[in-house]
C-alpha cells in the first residue's frame, strides 16, 4: 500500500477550453504528466454554488451537466496537473483527499 492523493474535479459539461470540451482537456493534459489514469462519471442530480438543482434525464438535449473527474496519483503529480489546468484557465471545483492505494488482483480459478 502506498499514499496518495485521490483528485475529485467538479466541471461543468457545457464548459470549454482552447475550444475543447473541458472533460477531453483535463484527460489529455492528466495523460501528458504521466498521471496512472482517470476516469470521469456525469452526474445524476446535483447542485453548485448558485443552487441551482440540475437533474440529468435520458431525454435531455442540454449539454450544462455535471461531470466529476476522479484521479489517484502521488501527491506531486496531482498537484502539477492542478497548476496546468489552472494556468489553462480551466474552471473547476478541485477537492484532494488522502488516500491509501492497494491493486487488487484476485485469483485466477
Amino acid at each position: 500500500m502506498s499514499t496518495e492523493t485521490c483528485l475529485l474535479l467538479f466541471v461543468n459539461e457545457a464548459d470549454r477550453v482552447h475550444h475543447a470540451e473541458v472533460v477531453d482537456h483535463v484527460m489529455r493534459r492528466a495523460m501528458e504528466l504521466g498521471l496512472r489514469g482517470a476516469t470521469a462519471f456525469r452526474a445524476v442530480e446535483g447542485f453548485g454554488e448558485h443552487l441551482h438543482l440540475r437533474r440529468s434525464t435520458l431525454l435531455s438535449l442540454v449539454d450544462d451537466e455535471g461531470i466529476v473527474i476522479v484521479a489517484v496519483d502521488e501527491s506531486a503529480r496531482i498537484a502539477a496537473l492542478l497548476e496546468r489546468l489552472e494556468a489553462d484557465g480551466v474552471h473547476a471545483l478541485a477537492v484532494e483527499l488522502a488516500a491509501s492505494t492497494r491493486s487488487l488482483r484476485g485469483s485466477s480459478t
